[in-house]
């Protein structure tokens, strides 16, 4: 008794596959792909962050100290929050930002949000939530990041981009 396997191939096919791929590895469609997937990727993240005050990526965001709400208040903001909200710049700047896509080597890098976006006091209020202050003593609220989850789903975001 035996078992016989057959396998007949067709080097054209793999030919047509491995040609399909290389083209939107190529640097012009990769840059679309980010822009059209990615990026979208990443305000929604943002997104549910604001909305979430934190998530399983940054934790749950401190609340606001009770001067905060005071100084918020007199200049005529809600006192309690949104955190990270107040006049609704960055939240604006980071859900709606396109990011800069690089090509070059066979890589195709994006910057979120875009590096030339952030100047000034824009700046300074995204690196207050990223990482706060000592003085005036200003918890980390986060609002940029990523984990494994992150990771797993735009490896399979580009594994259909590539086999589409």
């Amino acid at each position: 008794m035996q078992v016989k396997v057959t396998f007949y191939t067709d080097a054209r096919m793999a030919q047509l596959m491995m040609t399909s791929i290389g083209l939107r590895l190529m640097p012009g469609p990769m840059s679309g792909f980010m822009q059209s997937a990615v990026v979208p990727y990443v305000q929604q993240r943002v997104s549910n962050r604001f909305a979430g005050q934190g998530d399983d990526v940054v934790g749950a965001w401190q609340p606001l100290a009770a001067a905060t709400h005071q100084i918020r208040q007199s200049q005529g903001y809600p006192g309690s929050g949104p955190i990270n909200v107040r006049t609704g710049q960055m939240r604006a700047y980071l859900t709606g930002s396109y990011g800069k896509t690089t090509s070059a080597g066979g890589m195709t890098d994006l910057e979120y949000p875009n590096p030339g976006g952030a100047v000034g006091v824009l700046m300074r209020k995204l690196m207050v939530a990223q990482v706060g202050t000592p003085s005036p003593p200003t918890p980390a609220r986060p609002v940029l990041g990523f984990n494994m989850n992150d990771t797993v789903a735009l490896t399979a975001m580009v594994a259909g981009y590539l086999t589409v």
